[in-house]
């Protein structure tokens, strides 16, 4: 692709204390301006905001127009500082060639996969924990199941257990299953 990308990415970034996100706002911006290919041509960063009922946390955004001199240079860092928003301002029209188009699909797929593979890892490392748990006799709810549907968690009414949490009794319930 022979132009670059213009565009205004807003940044997003939540913490404390709020002296700290202002200067690791700052910092992200300048990474981003020492990316191979990408300028930063204005920045705005907005005042810290103290998070409504969150204990002592703040929140603060930018508003930063970048121009690439590649649209593999634009996606570099659009998957590696995930704005929370994008505008892209030039060119109106954008060619793309097979190599750029290859390149991006690649990074969505390369993305995908790693956001899979931590959501695998989490559920495995819940069951472990929920088994530990059970092991020690302490009884936990389980989330629903994905697969659930609302009436089938309206129809298997809860029922306190011995150490008095909430647990989903099987096969309970108006459609069928007795009740204890």
């Amino acid at each position: 692709m022979a132009e670059g990308i213009r565009a205004i990415i807003m940044l997003e970034i939540l913490g404390r204390p709020a002296e700290y996100i202002i200067e690791s706002m700052e910092s992200i911006i300048k990474r981003i301006g020492g990316e191979k290919g990408t300028r930063v041509i204005t920045k705005k960063v907005h005042e810290a905001k103290a998070v409504e009922k969150a204990n002592n946390l703040f929140t603060t955004f930018a508003e930063v127009e970048v121009e690439t001199d590649s649209i593999d240079a634009f996606f570099r860092i659009v998957f590696t500082y995930n704005p929370s928003h994008i505008e892209i301002v030039f060119p109106e029209h954008v060619i793309l060639e097979n190599s750029s188009l290859n390149l991006i699909a690649n990074e969505i797929v390369r993305k995908l996969h790693q956001y899979d593979e931590i959501a695998k890892v989490l559920s495995v490392e819940n069951n472990i924990l929920m088994n530990k748990l059970r092991q020690a006799g302490i009884s936990m709810v389980s989330p629903t199941p994905v697969t659930a549907t609302p009436a089938d968690a309206v129809s298997k009414p809860a029922r306190k257990t011995k150490a008095g949490a909430r647990k989903i009794k099987p096969g309970g319930g108006k459609k069928g299953g007795k009740r204890k």
